[in-house]
């Protein structure tokens, strides 16, 4: 039997209350996307603004016989809090084009944003992250790292900050975290061999012989904020690809959101489900380590 408004809301509340104590930090429902929370790129002020750092660049995707696309995993995802079906769009409605090459999708005409970091612009903001999961067997870590507007990002210090680890947080966990202006903020994934890639490519050491950074990231604006899809597999010579390149390793989603002083089980406040503000795209997480 679907839940009722409220009885969703009581079980996220149990749910945030175990996770709190998994994840030793506050987790936040989000909410099921058919309650109208979701407000269009453009409609709001945005605090966070995309950057592209002059990519135009849209990545080809791939998946091998039997295996769940990308695409597929938008278009068939449930909610792990209700069980519902609650597929992942685009902000009209329509399934998303991720450029799978392997169905004759062309990834220049794709959603694919080209956002590498996010700039807090005018104001503080409050983010909520959603593993909503992966294909991947390694155990990733993704999260998040910051610096300062004025830094050269070539020389700052990075301190990474995990979110969430694959395998070991189930699928729906959340988080939030508040970032002041005058901050970037862009995403890592690090596998348990050791390799670490970024958001911003020119980070990423895995540099083909054309000498162009590689992409491990995929983002898109949808229903659910914005969401990223990441490969966690090196550039391969004999190939061309990272790895298989099917960008389905670990999936997270971000949005922005609002609390309220309402208690949960444990007493301590429950966040109301979130708005999307920004521009084009945003997105963040927490713990950490430096590199």
């Amino acid at each position: 039997m679907p839940l009722s408004d409220a009885d969703h809301q009581g079980s996220a509340g149990r749910f945030c209350g175990e996770l709190r104590k998994s994840l030793g930090r506050p987790c936040l429902w989000a909410g099921l996307l058919s309650l109208g929370l979701w407000i269009p790129a453009g409609q709001a002020p945005a605090a966070i603004v995309g950057d592209a750092m002059g990519d135009t660049q849209r990545e080809s995707v791939y998946h091998r016989n039997g295996e769940l696309t990308l695409a597929n995993f938008f278009h068939s995802y449930i909610d792990p809090l209700t069980g519902l079906p609650m597929p992942i769009v685009d902000t009209t409605g329509r399934d998303l084009i991720v450029g799978d090459v392997s169905i004759g999708e062309d990834p220049q005409a794709s959603d694919q944003l080209t956002n590498q970091r996010f700039l807090v612009s005018d104001e503080s903001v409050t983010l909520s992250i959603q593993l909503l999961g992966g294909m991947a067997s390694y155990h990733n870590i993704f999260g998040f790292y910051t610096y300062q507007a004025d830094e050269n990002p070539q020389t700052a210090d990075l301190e990474l900050i995990p979110a969430f680890q694959l395998h070991e947080h189930p699928a729906g966990s959340m988080a939030e975290f508040t970032f002041e202006p005058g901050t970037y903020v862009g995403f890592y994934l690090a596998t348990p061999t050791g390799k670490i890639y970024y958001s911003e490519n020119a980070r990423n050491a895995d540099t083909p012989p054309n000498g162009l950074p590689t992409d491990h990231f995929l983002m898109f604006q949808t229903n659910a904020g914005l969401v990223m899809a990441m490969e966690d597999l090196d550039y391969v010579p004999s190939t061309g690809r990272l790895g298989d390149q099917d960008y389905q390793d670990m999936i997270v989603r971000v949005q922005t959101v609002q609390t309220t002083p309402a208690d949960d089980e444990d007493g301590s406040p429950v966040p109301e489900p979130g708005t999307l503000a920004v521009l084009s795209a945003l997105g963040l997480l927490g713990l950490a380590f430096r590199h």
